[in-house]
C-alpha cells in the first residue's frame, strides 16, 4: 500500500507552493460546488454523471477539459449535475430560435469556434524562470510590480510598446539539444514573440497554457480578458496568467469565418456545451465564495 505521507516525501521537492494552492484551490471549488448542488437536490450520483459524460464524449461533442483524468472525472459530476438541472434553457429545435440565455451567447460561441481571429502581441512579465525551470522567489510579487510599472508608462506613453515588449519581455527560446538534431520544445510557440500575430481564441489559449480546466479554478483567463470585448489599438493589463502577468496590445479583430450552423445539431450541441461550461464556472466561484474554507486559496 502506498501511502500519501511517503509518496509526499518523494514528490514535495519537485512540486512548487504554487501548484499545490491551485490543486488546493481546484478541490475547494469541487468541494463547494458538490454541496451546493446537494443543498438544491440536482447533483447526480457520480456513476450516472459518469455515464451521461461519456456518452457526450464518445459522440464528439464535449470539449476537452484539459486536466488529467482524476481532474476530469470530478468536474464532469458538477458538469451533468448542473446542465440537468435547467434543461428548459437548452432546448432548442435544430434551425429554430433559440432560448435567450443562448442566443445572447451565440457572438461569443461564433468568435471562439467559427474562427475569429484578432492580431495580438504579448508583453509577459514571468513569475517562473524557464532556464532553471522553477519558480522566481517572490516571482509573482515582483511580475506584479514590473508589470504595473511598464503599464504605468505605457499609459502615458502608448507608442513606446514596441521598445518596451523588446527590452521587458521575457519570451524564453529552448536552448539547443547537447546531442542529436533537432529543439526541444518551446512552452510557448513562435508567434507568441512575433509581433502583429493573427491568431484565433485557441491559438492564444494554447501559447498562455490555458484550459476550461485553468479557468474553472483561477477564474477569466488571459485569452478571454482580450479576444471578446477590448477595444482595437487598446493595451490591456496587468493580467493574471499561468505563470505571470501579462501586458497585451491588441491590433485589429477579425469576425468569425465560419460561424455556427444553426441547423446542425453537432453545432447546436457546441454552443450549449460551451454555455454551461461558462456558467458552471460562475456558479461554482458563488459556491466557493460562500462557502468556510481553513486555509489560503487566494492564487
Amino acid at each position: 500500500m502506498l501511502e500519501t505521507a511517503s509518496l509526499w516525501e518523494t514528490l514535495q521537492h519537485s512540486v512548487s507552493s504554487e501548484e499545490l494552492l491551485f490543486a488546493r484551490r481546484f478541490l475547494a471549488t469541487v468541494e463547494a460546488t458538490k454541496s451546493r448542488l446537494a443543498r438544491e437536490g440536482v447533483l447526480l450520483p457520480w456513476a450516472e454523471a459518469l455515464s451521461r459524460w461519456e456518452r457526450r464524449n464518445a459522440a464528439g461533442t464535449l470539449l476537452a477539459f484539459g486536466a488529467h483524468r482524476e481532474a476530469e472525472l470530478a468536474y464532469a459530476q458538477l458538469y451533468e449535475s448542473y446542465r440537468a438541472s435547467f434543461p428548459w434553457r437548452l432546448k432548442a429545435a435544430v434551425g429554430d430560435g433559440l432560448p435567450v440565455e443562448l442566443r445572447e451567447y451565440l457572438p461569443r460561441a461564433n468568435a471562439q469556434f467559427g474562427l475569429g481571429t484578432v492580431q495580438v502581441e504579448f508583453l509577459p512579465i514571468l513569475a517562473f524562470d524557464w532556464d532553471a525551470f522553477a519558480w522566481k522567489r517572490n516571482g509573482w510579487g515582483r511580475a506584479r510590480e514590473r508589470a504595473n510599472q511598464l503599464a504605468a508608462r505605457l499609459r502615458k506613453f502608448p507608442e513606446d510598446w514596441s521598445e518596451l515588449r523588446q527590452t521587458h519581455g521575457e519570451f524564453w527560446d529552448p536552448p539547443p539539444p547537447l546531442v542529436g538534431g533537432g529543439c526541444w520544445t518551446s512552452p510557448s510557440p513562435l508567434w507568441y514573440r512575433m509581433a502583429g500575430s493573427k491568431r484565433s481564441f485557441g491559438d492564444c489559449r494554447k501559447a498562455l497554457g490555458e484550459s476550461d480546466f485553468t479557468e474553472f479554478v483561477a477564474g477569466e483567463g488571459v485569452a478571454e480578458s482580450f479576444f471578446f470585448d477590448a477595444a482595437p489599438g487598446s493595451i490591456s493589463g496587468p493580467l493574471r496568467g499561468s505563470r505571470g502577468d501579462y501586458l497585451v496590445k491588441l491590433g485589429e479583430r477579425w469576425p468569425a469565418v465560419r460561424p455556427l450552423d444553426l441547423t446542425n445539431e453537432r453545432h447546436v450541441e457546441l454552443l450549449r456545451d460551451s454555455f454551461v461550461r461558462d456558467s458552471l464556472r460562475e456558479y461554482a466561484r458563488q459556491a466557493l465564495a460562500s462557502a468556510t474554507v481553513r486555509g489560503r486559496l487566494d492564487l
